[in-house]
Formats: structure tokens, sequence, C-alpha cells
């Protein structure tokens, strides 16, 4: 277990006040940051702050619980039972829980001042994640990058910086629309999680 925020005597951890903790170390939970985990065992449980800029979405195959502490968020996902799949928004408000099937494409939208509590199911060695784009005009799949998440703050970052170094990826060969570099001063990365080379590509 982390014990970058968890107080741990012997194996057992004590229980963590989270309002109390969220105040003592509110500037961990903005950018450049943004993401601390509590722990890491079983389950990855994480404290995540905004504002986060993100444009792909994530699958994988657990479920991911979402509770929103302070401020409310936009959770963009698609229904791939639907057909056509379904694009949505659901809203997370402050002192919302929501549990996400697994397997749905995701991409938490977080607004500046927001905090909210992620847990999900930490991988085993055979599990591999998917970071997918979609053409913003007519939402046919641009490119997908997998990969296997031990460390979800690092192992996303070498998808996201090649999708960016790539125009071919980032082309819709369906329609010819072309998703933009995002601005050099800010590299998107997962939760917004800024990657500490800041390429401008999470």
């Amino acid at each position: 277990m982390s014990q970058a925020s968890v107080a741990a005597h012997g194996k057992l951890p004590f229980p963590v006040n989270l309002h109390t903790w969220i105040e003592r170390n509110r500037t961990r939970l903005r950018p450049p940051v943004g993401n601390v985990v509590l722990a890491d065992d079983g389950f990855l449980v994480m404290l995540v702050g905004g504002p986060n800029t993100r444009t792909d979405y994530h699958i994988e195959n657990y479920e991911e619980i979402f509770f929103q502490i302070e401020g409310d968020i936009t959770l963009k996902v698609v229904d791939e039972h639907s057909n056509p799949p379904e694009f949505r928004n659901i809203c997370i408000k402050q002192g919302e829980l929501f549990v996400l099937p697994a397997g749905v494409p995701h991409s938490p939208q977080r607004p500046a001042h927001s905090v909210g509590l992620v847990i999900e199911r930490k991988r085993s060695s055979e599990d591999v994640d998917i970071l997918r784009w979609y053409c913003q005009s007519c939402f046919s799949v641009l490119h997908e990058g997998k990969f296997h998440c031990e460390d979800i703050g690092k192992d996303l970052v070498p998808v996201i910086r090649a999708y960016f170094a790539d125009l071919s990826l980032r082309t819709c060969r369906r329609c010819g629309w072309t998703e933009p570099e995002p601005a050099e001063s800010s590299c998107v990365s997962p939760r917004g999680v800024e990657d500490e080379s800041a390429v401008g590509a999470r």
C-alpha cells in the first residue's frame, strides 16, 4: 500500500478523513500533478483534482467507481450497445457516486476546483487497457493505443505522445477531419496529470 497519504500501523492502515486530507494537500490536487494515489494493493484508490483537458477515451476490463467530493464533473461515455453507438455525457454531481461498467469507453472532464475519489481494480499481468480517439466530426474511430497499465500516471503518456506526434493517426480516414495538437504549454495526460517532460501532447 502506498504510504504517500495513508498512515499505516503495521500492515493495517488508519482510517483517513478525506475532507481533512484534501484541505492539507490541496496543492497536490492541482496541475501539473492533480492525481494522488492513496492505496495501490488490490485496488487503486485515487484522489483526482481538476482542471484537466483530454480527448481520449479510456477502456478497461473492470468497473470503475467515481465519487465526487467537491464540484461536479462530466463523464463522457460511448454506449456501444446502441446502434449506432451513442455518445453521452453523464454529470456526476458533488456528493454523487457512479459505478461505470467494465469495458465502457469513458473520458472524465474535470473543471477547476473539483476533487473526486476514483477506485479501479489493479491490473493483472494479462490485462490490456485501451486509449481510443474518435473523430469529432463523424464520430468514427481515429486511433486506438493498447498498453499494459501498471502505473496509470506514467503508462498512458507514451500512448498519448505517439498519437499527437503522428498526423496520420489524428486524421479521420472517413471524413478528413484532423484533431489539432494541444497547446504546447499543456501536456494532456491521464486524469489531468501532466507529463513531466511537457511534450505538448491526457
